[in-house]
């Protein structure tokens, strides 16, 4: 579970709504996807941040690390390497180090 078991509510609703929201049996079996969640040949590594906010995943041509943001379920940034990355480590608990 990516989410660590909290599903996403829209920030710009009131608390009111955000509490009944959560309670609805739709809500509790919905399926969030990540965009873009991929690589475009292999992936050698993924691993998830402490705090449960960001997962970073290593590939393969061209060598690459992305981070991905779960509670936004979106790609946080990318960057290339000029060699394949062997082993990740994550040594902060989010994605700053």
């Amino acid at each position: 579970n990516l989410t660590c078991g909290q599903k996403a509510v829209p920030e710009w609703l009131n608390d009111d709504k955000r509490k009944k929201l959560k309670k609805e049996a739709d809500m509790k079996q919905r399926i969030e996807l990540i965009q873009g969640f991929e690589m475009p040949m292999l992936s050698s590594c993924i691993q998830m941040t402490r705090d449960g906010q960001y997962i970073f995943v290593t590939g393969a041509y061209k060598p690459r690390v992305r981070c991905y943001d779960v509670n936004e379920l979106s790609l946080k940034f990318e960057r290339c390497f000029d060699n394949e990355c062997i082993q990740m480590k994550i040594l902060s608990e989010d994605y700053s180090k």
